[in-house]
């Protein structure tokens, strides 16, 4: 997910330097390319991390990418610039610690502020808030399951109600980027494959908290991209449809030409 923010001042600096997060300078991928690209257009003079970022369920990741932010802000000092932060398409655009650390160091991080990153960052909160407004949504229950033997048991009581339980969804409570959804397609799926996702997911996020959803058959992946700005103005861009995925990775988008009902 690439995050966007408007600042509400003009950049009057004549140097403004812009750390993109998750790539390598010699062989970015096309997302990030084209990111570097864009913020060029905007002035910026784009630098890239070298070195791989650490993963998630590492226990020092915090300790490792307040170094990387830190060697940043300190190089832009020297150079008498002003340092920016995007964290590109990696899991730290959806980690409120990115800013909190950008922020101590000097640093702009283009990205929502640290309090909306909380919220949808976090399905459970986010669907919580979202019934509350009145949205409707798809989770069974608001306990998370932290194991394998919990969801086989949720399993077992639903099969005891139901004729049919399966398909249904596994949705992870903290963001995951691809690994954060699985669909269980029947009892087999079930005992093959989910206690292989679980473990990518521990290793992924450092965690298993799952909700657990119906399943939707044919159901469309609608993209609602808006901004807000600083003084309270929203604006909606157009919506698109990425329902040609592959493992849910979006693979092509396109805009839609008519309203949603």
């Amino acid at each position: 997910m690439v995050f966007v923010q408007c600042l509400s001042y003009p950049l009057k600096v004549q140097k403004n330097i812009v750390l993109v997060l998750g790539e390598c300078r010699d062989q970015p991928v096309a997302s990030a390319h084209g990111l570097a690209a864009q913020l060029q257009e905007e002035g910026f003079e784009v630098e890239w991390v070298i070195e791989a970022l650490p993963i998630l369920s590492d226990p020092e990741a915090q300790n490792k990418i307040q170094r990387i932010l830190r060697d940043f802000a300190e190089s832009v000092r020297i150079r008498g610039a002003v340092g920016f932060v995007h964290p590109g398409v990696t899991l730290w655009g959806e980690r409120p610690e990115t800013v909190n650390l950008g922020l101590a160091l000097g640093l702009t991080v283009i990205s929502p502020s640290a309090r909306i990153l909380s919220l949808f960052s976090n399905h459970l909160n986010f669907l919580i808030a979202a019934e509350a407004a009145g949205v409707s949504h798809l989770v069974f229950d608001f306990s998370p399951l932290s194991s394998l033997r919990e969801i086989e048991r949720w399993v077992e009581e639903e099969e005891k109600y139901r004729k049919k339980v399966f398909p249904f969804v596994l949705k992870a409570v903290q963001a995951s980027g691809s690994l954060g959804i699985y669909v269980v397609q029947d009892k087999s799926d079930f005992q093959r494959g989910v206690p292989i996702w679980l473990e990518q997911l521990r290793e992924s996020s450092g965690q298993i908290a799952v909700l657990m959803e119906r399943y939707l058959d044919c159901a469309r992946h609608i993209l609602v991209p808006f901004v807000r700005f600083s003084d309270g103005r929203l604006r909606e861009f157009p919506r698109t449809d990425a329902s040609l995925q592959s493992r849910y990775r979006k693979i092509v988008e396109m805009v839609l030409k008519i309203s949603l009902k």
